[in-house]
């Protein structure tokens, strides 16, 4: 399906752009963000199966947007929901829209579940972020405030990760 040339090496500007864009936003976890960025840029260049991939994408978009929002909450406190919403689809329409428009999703033959392979990852990578931040703030209210371990937030979003790619991975084998 894709060239191995051009597997190897398209890759290689969005992992230096993604985690030097991270760095420089400020993020509250750029470290999460430079583990997908990297991790995306290893599975596409091994050959990874699209919903691996997905899930790793999806991750990196949420956290993209939580970013986003909280950059644009720093600068205008007034932020009507309704932006903060069109902020997450915007980051999902970027990547979705031009994947499907050429041709990279919805192939027949790509689905797991009835759901494309890469699209069912983003899915999947989205709620895992969603999940590990969910787990780390309720962490933090139950022991007074305060992280049980040092970078708790991050090693539950990249253990999350890394544990729902090995799942898909035997899945797809």
């Amino acid at each position: 399906m894709y060239n191995t040339n051009m597997k190897k090496w398209w890759m290689i500007p969005f992992v230096f752009l993604g985690g030097g864009l991270a760095f420089l936003a400020s993020a509250f976890c750029p470290v999460c963000a430079a583990g997908a960025v990297v991790g995306l840029g290893i599975s596409r260049y091994l050959g990874v199966d699209d919903s691996i991939t997905g899930i790793w994408i999806g991750g990196l978009l949420i956290m993209l947007g939580m970013w986003t929002v909280a950059w644009l909450k720093k600068r205008y406190s007034n932020l009507a929901e309704w932006w903060q919403a069109t902020v997450f689809l915007g980051y999902y329409l970027v990547v979705l829209g031009p994947l499907w428009w050429l041709g990279k999703i919805g192939h027949p033959l790509n689905h797991l579940w009835g759901i494309d392979k890469f699209v069912l990852g983003v899915i999947v990578g989205t709620l895992i972020v969603v999940l590990a931040m969910k787990l780390h703030y309720w962490l933090k209210m139950k022991n007074s405030g305060k992280s049980y371990f040092l970078m708790q937030r991050t090693i539950f979003t990249l253990v999350g990760l890394l544990i729902e790619s090995g799942i898909f991975y035997f899945l797809t084998r």
